[in-house]
């Protein structure tokens, strides 16, 4: 019988991978007709290949730093709006809307994968993050490895002696150490850090007049819900803006709980299946092809 701690799962942030190909790939969404980019039909394929190369590219990458899978999974956004959206609806609201090419090729992509033996998830109602959170906290739990391809920095939160970070981007593989040395706070803090900070990207407003070395002042001595509860303990600290700062937080409660919960992940999220099941069955072209078909007939 397989040690608990004899296993890993690789988990990957489909999403992300494929933000990071569109926008290589179509700088300011114009992509010439070479050939292999577009069917016959015009359907756009140009990301396709580069992200299963990424996939596999990653993987490899792992591997030379001598971490071997037992279990792999890739994780998908859901394209409905999730529980945030009913949190906040301006969530993500500052994004520009999507390029038909890249909706069309990211569902193409979920297609493929499923088709290559893939098991993927795409769950209603919450994005890919809090499926990987949920992954990475439960089988922690029991001991078993994860790894996450990813850039996004919630996810690093997650880091223990068990979960780790991926980031591809960056070819750099983030451990629970390394994420302490970047925010300069515990990872357990992190998510915090990104409440006072803020996210443009996601339009999660943070804790105004609270920049980075505010937020890593504060979580050296407390935790964000200790100040909500207290601001007068911003006070006693010593970065610059600490009086406009206590001011803002007195008189905003209700904003910063507010990021609190955007950049919060869910680990409760119901997944549908087990660890059994997260491993690369035989590929099903067909069933590729004939999905493709019914897609472009509606």
């Amino acid at each position: 019988m397989q040690n608990n701690e004899t296993m890993t799962l690789f988990a990957f942030d489909m999403n992300s991978l494929f933000a990071r190909v569109f926008t290589r790939m179509a700088p300011k969404n114009v992509m010439p007709k070479w050939n292999g980019a577009y069917l016959d039909d015009g359907t756009p394929v140009f990301c396709l290949r580069a992200v299963h190369n990424m996939v596999f590219n990653e993987i490899a990458a792992m591997r030379k730093l001598g971490v071997e899978n037992t279990h792999i999974v890739l994780v998908f956004d859901h394209p409905g709006k999730n529980f945030r959206h009913e949190i906040f609806p301006q969530y993500k609201g500052n994004r520009p809307p999507k390029p038909e090419e890249w909706l069309i090729q990211e569902k193409l992509m979920y297609d493929m994968f499923v088709a290559l033996g893939f098991n993927c998830l795409r769950i209603e109602g919450v994005e890919a993050d809090d499926t990987l959170a949920t992954l990475a906290v439960k089988l922690s739990e029991a001991k078993i490895n994860v790894v996450m391809f990813t850039g996004d920095k919630d996810l690093m939160s997650l880091c223990n002696d068990y979960v780790s970070v991926y980031a591809g981007k960056d070819r750099k593989w983030w451990r629970a150490a390394d994420v302490e040395a970047k925010f300069e706070v515990p990872t357990s803090r992190v998510i915090d850090y990104l409440a006072i900070d803020g996210d443009v990207a996601d339009n999660v407003p943070g804790v105004a007049g609270a920049g980075k070395a505010a937020a890593i002042e504060i979580l050296n001595t407390c935790s964000l819900q200790d100040v909500v509860d207290d601001p007068d303990l911003l006070l006693k600290m010593n970065f610059r803006t600490r009086k406009s700062v206590a001011k803002w937080v007195r008189e905003n409660r209700e904003k910063i709980e507010l990021s609190q919960k955007l950049v919060s992940l869910k680990t409760d999220v119901v997944l549908g299946t087990n660890l059994n099941k997260m491993v690369r069955t035989k590929p099903d072209y067909e069933a590729f092809l004939n999905g493709y078909m019914r897609t472009t007939q509606d």
